[in-house]
Order: C-alpha cells, then structure tokens, then sequence
C-alpha cells in the first residue's frame, strides 16, 4: 500500500510526468511512487539510451533539506536495464516529501528526465 501524506509541498509535486524525450528509456522502479522510505535502498530501474540520444545520465534529489535539485551519486555513461542506478541514504534525510529525478544529458544539458516521489517518515 503506498503511502501519500496529506502535508503540503511544493506546487505539482504529484503532478509527475516524463520531462523532454529524446526517444530514451528511462524508469525509476524502486523507490515506487509514493513509498515510504527510511534505510539505505538501490535506486533501481532502467536508464536505456544510445550516444545519438544521451551521453549520461546522473540522479537528482529535491525536498526535505535539499531546496534545489541536488546531485545524487556520479554521472553514468553505461545503460541499466532493470538494475541499480544509484544509492539513496533515506536514512540521512529529514522526514518530509522528495522527489527523485533520473536525468539524460547530452552536451552538459538535460535532454530528458522522469522523476518519483518518495516521503521519510
């Protein structure tokens, strides 16, 4: 049963939608929508693309202590299809609403991005 807290966040949080699409692949399975979380997991899905359409891809994390999209772990130039694509230390984080986001970037510009939301209780 995912958990969705009734606290107010930022505006559109659960308005989530894929961001650009270059014709990549790119899934966060694990933490689902909504999950709650609160030990260090995998942040496991799909990352599928080709140089034509991405050079990497990095994880980014928005909410709680974090007011700004923020790094999460190093850029990736290999695919992942149905793997780890980063740690998430949910242990460090404060309680509130997150958002995860799995970013392509092509010549250091986001080409596109998927993002999950996730609560610390």
């Amino acid at each position: 049963l995912a958990y969705l807290p009734t606290v107010d966040c930022w505006a559109g949080v659960y308005n989530l939608h894929a961001i650009g699409n270059v014709g990549a692949l790119l899934q966060i399975q694990q933490p689902t929508n909504g999950q709650r979380v609160n030990s260090l997991i995998p942040i496991s899905g799909t990352a599928q693309f080709d140089q034509s359409q991405a050079e990497y891809y990095h994880m980014y994390i928005r909410g709680g202590q974090f007011a700004d999209w923020t790094p999460l772990g190093a850029q990736h130039q290999n695919v992942v299809v149905n793997g780890q694509l980063e740690l998430l230390h949910a242990d460090a984080l404060r309680s509130g609403n997150y958002v995860l986001r799995l970013a392509l970037f092509r010549s250091g510009a986001m080409v596109q991005a998927s993002d999950v939301v996730f609560y610390v209780p």
